[in-house]
């Protein structure tokens, strides 16, 4: 009896027993383990989610950072607008300038928060509210209504819980059909005296980007719950919002669990595993529910991968001994061998490539590995250059922050840019503010040139242009991407406040 034979006979074996011991011994071990398995696969989807929570609320307090340093806000709010007899005594809107000042800064911030709908402040000691614009037109007495901004659970939460970012239930707009969170805080003086409680309308259908769900967790259904509401998002995008009780019957028992659990639950007839995961410190809270139907096939499912995984496996092994057989493939296998470990080696940097030689299989395995380089490399690269946009805008944000002269701003930010482009090297920038021009090098300009004006109230006083020194590959706008245009729109807007509030040197 031949090799070959036996080594046939001997994988046919091999195939039988596999699929015993894959219904036998494997079919009970996945299905006791798959529950706590999906589980944490939930876990770990929401603790990226909560990571955007953060990072989402670090922006939040950043801008607040930079709106409190309006002096105009811990003014005295005596003749500042208040509601709280607005239907009794009439109501006439009409701002001092002081209070014109902080609204302006509040439209500022709004500018550059997509997310954000509209911002007021509601002061302590005279019920003031002061507000990106008027909740209320002008009209007689008996019409509109009183509003004290301190009875306002955005308001009292925020007082509840000093110096906290408080996430507060979710509203819908009262005059558009959206709807929306407020986040709040508590304010104080440089005497650390409190002020009053700053709050901040979240457009929600925006801000739940966010929580996209994946498709590895697509065989259940992922509940966002805020206080007492509860969101889900379908598939094209549009949102139901209920209140949390409503909700598979009633899934208000989620706001008992702190931290991340795991609850096996009946609802409406039917078990669910409920997987819960709280963002600490908040009301927030990630739900995420599954049949116990969908488990059970999640379970088979697997057992078909592994029971095909042991038939692949013997497969190969019969190929690796037939080949083993014909020692002519040793070459070949040992070369590729020796490109992968050349290849970590790289760290996934820099020019690679598999060398294809040897017999038809291992070219095409080789062209395979060549083409995954490939994508590895193009993806890295795309990634690299959003990263530096990134870091360009943080770095014009932290001049604008950091810095009492629009000079040094102006002048920073030049090379920010210049390090944000795609071939910085070749990359110079010219920015111009009215009578004054500033430049990240000596350079002649070109005709390879990217520009966005500069306007302070909606009036030009300037433009960032940047040049590329020598001739580059085309892209959206020249030699320039998408991008890099939308990049320099984003800096011209970071700058505003600056221009209008530091004087130059």
């Amino acid at each position: 009896m031949s090799v070959r034979i036996k080594l046939t006979i001997f994988g046919l074996l091999t195939i039988v027993l596999s699929v015993a011991i894959g219904y036998l011994i494997v079919t009970p071990l996945v299905a006791n383990a798959e529950e706590a398995q999906y589980a944490d696969e939930v876990k770990g989807q929401f603790e990226l989610y909560a990571n955007n929570v953060e990072h989402f609320r670090d922006d939040m307090i950043y801008s607040i950072a930079i709106l409190r340093q309006s002096d105009e806000i811990y003014t005295d709010s005596t003749d500042f607008t208040n509601y709280l007899n607005a239907f009794d005594d009439g109501f006439d809107f009409s701002p001092n300038a002081e209070e014109q000042e902080i609204m302006l800064a509040m439209y500022d911030l709004a500018l550059v928060n997509p997310n954000v709908d509209s911002i007021y402040i509601g002061y302590d000691a005279t019920g003031a509210f002061v507000r990106t614009g008027p909740i209320q037109e002008d009209h007689p007495a008996g019409e509109g209504f009183n509003y004290d901004p301190r009875t306002r659970s955005w308001y009292t939460n925020a007082t509840a819980d000093p110096g906290a970012f408080v996430f507060n239930d979710i509203d819908k707009h009262p005059t558009e059909d959206q709807y929306f969170s407020t986040l709040s805080t508590t304010l104080y003086d440089i005497d650390n005296e409190f002020v009053g409680v700053l709050g901040i309308d979240i457009m929600l259908e925006n801000y739940l980007d966010n929580f996209e769900q994946v498709e590895n967790l697509s065989r259940g259904q992922f509940v966002y719950v805020q206080a007492d509401k509860a969101v889900m998002i379908n598939d094209d995008g549009s949102l139901d919002i209920s209140e949390l009780d409503e909700v598979f019957g009633g899934l208000d028992f989620v706001n008992d669990i702190d931290g991340f659990d795991t609850i096996d639950k009946n609802l409406e007839g039917t078990n669910y595993l409920v997987v819960v995961y709280q963002v600490e410190g908040t009301s927030i809270r990630f739900v995420h529910l599954i049949t116990d139907a969908a488990i059970r096939g999640i379970v088979f499912s697997k057992i078909v991968a592994i029971r095909t995984l042991f038939i692949v496996v013997t497969l190969t092994l019969i190929l690796a001994m037939l080949l083993v057989v014909n020692f002519t493939v040793l070459k070949p296998l040992a070369g590729i061998e020796e490109d992968i470990k050349d290849y970590k080696k790289t760290n996934i940097q820099g020019y690679f490539r598999f060398l294809e030689e040897g017999s038809k299989e291992f070219v095409q395995i080789a062209g395979v590995l060549n083409e995954m380089v490939d994508a590895i490399n193009a993806n890295m690269a795309l990634t690299t250059e959003r990263l530096k946009e990134l870091d360009c805008l943080y770095t014009v944000t932290d001049l604008s922050y950091k810095e009492s002269k629009l000079d040094a701003i102006l002048q920073g930010t030049t090379h920010a840019i210049v390090d944000a482009m795609k071939y910085p090297d070749e990359a110079a920038v010219r920015i111009r503010y009215k009578e004054h021009v500033f430049v990240s090098q000596e350079f002649e300009p070109t005709s390879w040139m990217l520009s966005v004006e500069l306007k302070t109230d909606d009036e030009p006083v300037g433009a960032i242009e940047v040049y590329y020194l020598s001739e580059q590959p085309d892209e959206a706008f020249g030699p320039f991407e998408m991008e890099e245009k939308n990049l320099l729109e984003s800096v011209a807007n970071a700058l505003q406040i600056a221009m209008k509030y530091r004087p130059m040197k």
